[in-house]
């Protein structure tokens, strides 16, 4: 019966009461310190990243709380500067909370090696010119010398100076071609029949000043 009367009775309910706002009360701190802690409620827009360098890109990130994360490094490419950043995930003017990494990928310093491939003295010009594109290579200069077959290689050159297969060079690099020009030497006929022309074309010899006729 006491029992009874204690949970009817009006001191019960104040404590319920009670109970009920110190609950209430502590809830809502515990949320409020999470927010404090957590920074919940705070966002920032992601700034546009592309074409800037990756230490400009952290400097920038720095101050808005947020991390830079170089995911990887694509193939270098003339039309961007190098080791700038050219994708970043979250995209630009997203809404992220602090703390956020961003991922980015950045453009290479500069083309990556690859080696000459082999191109034998007597391949054909055509031939020569797929195995350059195909080894990332590029057909600069052509200049001819004399041989019986026209346009078959008869060396290659980078910057002036022979090379040979395996050679390293920067991809993109223009490789020039010495070609066979197609003729032949001329024969003996051919050397006499010139020298024999070339003396009928000569001019007379002028009189000598003072030679008396006998």
């Amino acid at each position: 019966m006491n029992l009874i009367k204690f949970l009817t009775s009006k001191t019960f309910f104040i404590n319920l009461g009670l109970a009920v706002l110190v609950v209430i009360i502590g809830v809502f701190g515990v949320l409020k310190f999470l927010k404090v802690v957590t920074q919940h409620d705070i966002v920032v827009k992601v700034p546009n990243l592309i074409n800037t360098s990756s230490l400009d890109a952290a400097e920038k990130l720095q101050d808005l709380d947020l991390h830079l994360v170089i995911l990887d490094t694509i193939p270098y490419n003339n039309t961007i500067k190098p080791f700038a950043i050219v994708e970043q995930d979250p995209l630009p003017e997203q809404d992220v909370k602090n703390g956020r990494k961003i991922y980015v990928q950045i453009n290479a310093g500069e083309y990556e090696n690859v080696k000459l491939p082999v191109i034998k003295e007597g391949t054909s010009l055509r031939q020569a010119e797929n195995l350059l594109r195909s080894a990332g290579l590029e057909v600069g200069e052509k200049t001819y010398k004399r041989h019986e077959y026209k346009d078959v290689v008869l060396g290659l050159i980078s910057k002036g100076k022979p090379i040979t297969a395996g050679t390293i060079l920067k991809k993109h690099s223009k490789v020039d071609l010495v070609l066979g020009d197609g003729f032949t030497k001329p024969t003996e006929i051919e050397v006499t029949l010139n020298n024999t022309q070339n003396l009928i074309n000569a001019p007379e010899t002028e009189e000598i000043e003072g030679f008396e006729e006998e």
